[in-house]
């Protein structure tokens, strides 16, 4: 997380709308931008362990790793720089997330590459904040709104179910994370308290940071 990417670039054209805001960034972060904007306090929610080790390192506990976003994530802040990813329904759960828990009159800008879809963001966010597109640079789009009803968030409606052997596989549809239950593999995940012993997280993020749980998972599952 070095050089910025295109998405990051075209919104420093637009930086010094930024310099008495106070930022919560989300989405595909690919860089660090959210730890060297000037604004008066940014904070950061990723999916992405890989992200969240090294904004860590800049941001401390302004920045956190989680699935599922909560009010202490989003506390304060006054505008939503939100990272459009290539998977739609990945968006839809994150923003639904996000908006459900950010206060009306809330500033928006949505920023992606447009062969990843950002301009579906029009259409999926019309109903609680009407965007604007307000730049076209680098092959993405900067589009801008204010939040004007807060959208009802069910995490679970984003999960499924299927079988596999004597598991049971409950997957993610929206961000692409599994998680297991089975007898036979008993781990706990340091990484979340919530996650009980015998449940674990099944993700790209797992293979890397939770080691312990991994392998029992992947010579069942793989």
């Amino acid at each position: 997380m070095s050089a910025f990417t295109p998405a990051s670039e075209v919104l420093l054209r637009h930086s010094d709308d930024f310099e008495s805001a106070r930022v919560l960034f989300a989405g595909d972060l690919q860089d660090d931008l959210p730890a060297r904007l000037d604004t008066a306090a940014s904070r950061a929610h990723t999916q992405q362990f890989h992200h969240w080790q090294v904004l860590n390192r800049q941001m401390g506990d302004n920045v956190r790793f989680s699935l599922v976003a909560e009010a202490a994530d989003v506390a304060d802040c006054d505008t939503l720089i939100y990272y459009w990813p290539k998977n739609k329904p990945e968006a839809q759960f994150q923003l639904m997330n996000l908006l459900s828990l950010l206060p009306v009159g809330i500033d928006i800008f949505v920023v992606g590459e447009n062969r990843s879809g950002v301009r579906s963001a029009e259409q999926m966010l019309a109903e609680y904040a009407p965007l604007n597109k307000i730049d076209s640079a680098r092959r993405c789009g900067l589009y801008h709104g204010r939040l004007e009803k807060q959208p009802t968030f069910d995490a679970e409606a984003f999960w499924g179910e299927y079988a596999l052997d004597n598991l049971t596989i409950k997957r993610c549809l929206a961000c692409l994370v599994a998680t297991v239950w089975t007898s036979a593999v008993s781990c706990c995940c340091p990484l979340s308290s919530r996650i009980p012993k015998g449940k674990c997280w099944m993700s790209a993020a797992a293979r890397a940071c939770w080691p312990q749980c991994w392998p029992a998972i992947r010579r069942r599952c793989v």
